[in-house]
């Protein structure tokens, strides 16, 4: 299931800056499963949530499918106007690569230190 809501979008158009944070977290309650996440940082310097989804399990296709959904919706193209930052986890790198080739690509400088 994915979910990005109207206002996000008119938000994004309205002057954010063009840096995409991916994430996921797993989900434990009755709901299992993991919720992959994309936010933005608005004028204010809030993070401002774009979309999410809710899969079964963390992988390079389901990250794939994520990404093509914002790219769509955002009209972000091959992303030659955004960047995106996430954590090093392989499948995920790989799917932006694929999604977005022309996006600028870099790692959380804390996941870098963590690891």
């Amino acid at each position: 299931m994915y979910l990005c809501f109207n206002a996000a979008k008119v938000g994004w158009r309205q002057g954010c800056r063009p840096l995409i944070g991916v994430d996921r977290t797993f989900l434990k309650g009755k709901a299992r499963g993991i919720m992959l996440t994309a936010v933005r940082i608005d004028g204010n310097d809030s993070v401002y949530p774009l979309a999410l989804a809710l899969v079964k399990k963390e992988n390079a296709h389901h990250w794939g499918w994520f990404l093509q959904w914002p790219r769509h919706s955002l009209d972000l193209g091959n992303g030659e106007t955004v960047t995106l930052i996430s954590d090093m986890q392989k499948g995920l790198a790989n799917a932006v690569g694929d999604v977005f080739p022309e996006a600028e690509h870099r790692f959380c400088a804390r996941h870098i230190y963590a690891n």
